[in-house]
């Protein structure tokens, strides 16, 4: 019989991948603590787990959903089984029926001929009154023949039947039991690895708030100690200018120097609010935009493997900004503003 949900998720390559998937150890989706990309941070790399967990979750739920649609074929497969198991139940009792009243017939015809026995030629000649009657005694003889050899038939016929169809019961009821329990388990173990990355997807994001909150605390302490900083130069610039001596270079560019380069302008593009506020938050609206270690790329800061999710190619920070926005409104669908864990919470 065929498998349902090899049917409906595409044969024994569906099985090989959610086999692989359910084998595939937790480890594998995690990047180590320390571990740093080409010239990333310790922030990137946690980053890039939490990015690739939601990657992993949504291809767990895809392949859990294509399960879900293969189990009810299943089941409607049981209940076809179980339907033709119920006819042939009915089948079966007519047949016994059959077969027990050719048995009757047989045996009565039995019972007869050995209380009078078959009459002969002779005997049907001399019990007749004349040529024409012994004759029409003949053929009503040969009559009975016919019939006994017609029941005959008719009672192996059914005894066939019944075997037949006990055998197809004994299958019918096999096959459905075995396809429910495939389909429960498969069911069962998607659903268990989707809770299993969805606990680990909560830990890493957990941690990558926390080192959020540790890189904003640490940026806001560079940022005041910078101001301390100037204000201490600023004092010593006009204590310079009391005392008449020179007041030390502050770095201003002179006259003659050349203007500073410019840096790309912010974009706010035509995405909604909620999306604009991530992208301000993230990148500062800047589809140009790229992390420091080169991972997170685009208005939104998507890593590789979440633009792909979403129907990306190439790179996220070349594509066009009304492209990044569909984009992002694709991935906002999906998870909502999770994807952004710091960003997307404000």
């Amino acid at each position: 019989m065929e498998d349902p949900i090899s049917h409906a998720i595409g044969g024994r390559r569906a099985k090989a991948l959610i086999a692989a998937v359910i084998a595939a150890p937790a480890a594998a989706f995690l990047v180590a603590p320390g571990a740093q990309g080409q010239g990333g941070t310790p922030l990137d790399s946690q980053r890039a787990q939490v990015r690739a967990l939601e990657a992993s979750l949504m291809e767990v739920d895809a392949q859990a959903q294509d399960a879900g649609a293969a189990y009810s074929q299943a089941d409607a497969r049981v209940k076809q089984l179980q339907g033709r198991i119920a006819r042939n139940t009915k089948e079966r009792a007519v047949a016994r029926v059959r077969f027990s009243k050719a048995q009757g017939v047989l045996a009565q015809r039995l019972k007869d001929l050995y209380e009078t026995g078959e009459p002969s030629t002779v005997e049907l000649l001399v019990s007749s009154g004349s040529l024409t009657d012994a004759i029409d005694n003949v053929e009503i003889m040969r009559r009975i023949e016919r019939q006994d050899q017609a029941v005959l038939r008719e009672a192996l016929r059914e005894k066939q039947r019944l075997t037949r169809l006990r055998a197809e019961l004994v299958s019918d009821r096999a096959d459905a039991a075995r396809t429910r329990r495939e389909m429960q388990a498969r069911v069962r173990s998607l659903q268990s690895l989707a809770a299993q990355r969805a606990r680990l997807l909560s830990s890493a994001r957990t941690t990558l708030v926390s080192m959020e909150r540790a890189e904003a605390d640490r940026q806001a302490r560079a940022a005041a100690a910078a101001q301390a900083e100037a204000v201490a130069r600023a004092q010593r610039q006009a204590s310079a200018v009391a005392s008449g001596e020179a007041p030390p270079s502050t770095g201003a560019p002179s006259p003659d120097s050349p203007p500073a380069p410019q840096t790309s302008t912010p974009s706010t593009g035509g995405a909604p609010s909620h999306l604009q506020r991530i992208a301000q938050c993230e990148s500062g609206g800047n589809p140009q935009a790229v992390s420091p270690g080169g991972q997170y790329r685009g208005k939104y800061q998507f890593d590789p493997s979440t633009w792909k999710a979403v129907g990306g190619s190439g790179d996220p920070a070349a594509a066009p900004e009304a492209e990044q926005d569909r984009r992002a409104a694709i991935l906002y669908s999906r998870t909502g503003p999770s994807s952004w864990p710091v960003c997307g919470a404000q």
